[in-house]
């Protein structure tokens, strides 16, 4: 008779690094979600024996690690909760370990959004804030302040710059739910009209035409010009392309290509086939099936990606969201269905799809006011 096999609940996974190092980090699975915990613990290449004792040493760490989480899961479970052992976790050390887990994630972006939240934290309610203690009355009162806050030039934050990093605090703060640190998220009992309101903004993207023109341009760094181009025909977001190796594009029974990446963003399980220009951009195949595009610093890569614009005489700021936007309005424009286009970018919902739409329903009816008058 055979034993069933007991699924784990905490499974240690490694992320490939530029250099070829790679990234522990805990996959979890509890209540029906998922979620990751970096560890902070690396792994070497093995040059020498000296490197595979290391390794050994910091894979021990992480299965320590590992065996705590699973304990503290059991515990909750039959009703211990972890509560108390973290109830003097103060709210600056919490969101600056949520920064450095975005930064481990390759997030940066939203790991420097999280270190400008906190330090708005600190400005409005100091460092002894205990994380327990953040209720609603604590939301209500750093929406205040954010509206009577000012920049350093004297000018008052925008609303949607406010909007931002009420925003900001709701996303960690839900973490923190789904870490049992605390039993609910303050910020969703702050009725939307009480909310700062961000203004709706036009979304940039290119035309065709202008994807072309930078298909022809010369760009400072050609595995950027590739990443970029790339990202316009398959839609993938920044964090996802830093993260893309040979090992997520995958045959299917068909013979088309497609992509199967859990995006960073959202953790959910995308598949993307590619078509013709999609896989002329992809680079030759390596031995070490390592990432596919290893792009330079993000502050060098936004000067690159301005100037690779100017080459080609485009005026419009370049960014792997613009890219993003254009990949979908070119869908949508030569006559993907709209459902189609949210699964191909792993939208939650089709609401943020139609955004897409509308624009290029706008452009339909620009393009029909082009004809001259008889």
């Amino acid at each position: 008779m055979k034993t069933a096999k007991i699924k784990e609940p905490v499974k240690i996974r490694c992320k490939n690094l530029a250099g070829g190092n790679k990234s522990i980090y805990l996959d979890i699975y509890q209540k029906g979600r998922r979620k990751y915990e970096f560890l902070q613990l690396y792994l070497i290449p093995e040059t020498c024996p000296g490197d595979r004792v290391r390794n050994e040493q910091t894979l021990a760490v992480a299965n320590a690690v590992k065996a705590q989480r699973i304990v503290e899961m059991q515990n909750i479970a039959h009703g211990f909760s972890p509560a108390k052992s973290r109830s003097k976790l103060l709210l600056t050390d919490f969101l600056a370990n949520e920064q450095d887990h975005y930064y481990q994630k390759d997030s940066r972006s939203y790991g420097d959004l999280v270190g400008i939240m906190a330090g708005h934290i600190r400005h409005y309610a100091g460092n002894n804030v205990l994380l327990r203690d953040v209720d609603r009355k604590f939301i209500e009162g750093f929406i205040s302040y954010l509206r009577r806050i000012r920049r350093k030039n004297g000018e008052l934050l925008s609303e949607s710059t406010q909007n931002l990093y009420l925003r900001v605090l709701g996303v960690v703060l839900n973490r923190a739910v789904q870490d049992d640190l605390i039993d609910k998220n303050p910020v969703k009992n702050i009725s939307l009209e009480d909310r700062p309101q961000a203004k709706s903004k036009g979304r940039e993207f290119l035309t065709l035409d202008e994807v072309r023109k930078l298909s022809s341009a010369p760009c400072p760094h050609e595995g950027l010009k590739q990443a970029f181009l790339f990202a316009c025909f398959c839609g993938l977001r920044l964090s996802d392309i830093n993260a893309l190796s040979w090992e997520n594009i995958r045959e299917m029974s068909d013979g088309m290509m497609q992509i199967e990446i859990i995006q960073e963003k959202t953790r959910e399980e995308v598949h993307i086939p590619l078509g013709e220009n999609a896989l002329a951009l992809l680079p030759p195949k390596t031995e070490d099936r390592g990432l596919l595009f290893k792009l330079p610093h993000r502050i060098t890569m936004y000067k690159y990606l301005n100037d690779w614009a100017r080459s080609a005489k485009i005026t419009k700021h370049l960014t792997f969201h613009v890219a993003r936007h254009t990949c979908a309005t070119m869908l949508l424009t030569y006559g993907a269905d709209i459902y189609t286009v949210s699964k191909l970018l792993g939208h939650a919902n089709v609401k943020t799809t139609q955004i897409y739409a509308k624009i290029v329903d706008e452009k339909k009816f620009a393009a029909v006011n082009l004809i001259p008058t008889l």
